[in-house]
């Protein structure tokens, strides 16, 4: 729970994080927003990795 006599005390507003956002998220529901489907960034490339997969696994050897 916040301090409620933080503003006077600081002099200055203060926010409470928990109430701001689960104001944002009710705000984003209302407005029926969703992740994004569009692919707007490329697909990484490929790299190499050195050790990976582990031996084991390369072997079958999997415990």
């Amino acid at each position: 729970m916040s301090d409620l006599a933080a503003p006077a005390r600081l002099g200055v507003p203060v926010v409470d994080s928990v109430q701001a956002a689960v104001a944002l998220a009710e705000a984003c529901c209302a407005l029926g927003l969703t992740t994004s489907k569009y692919r707007a960034y490329a697909a990484p490339l490929p790299k190499a990795r050195p050790g990976w997969p582990p031996a084991a696994h390369r072997r079958g050897d999997t415990r």
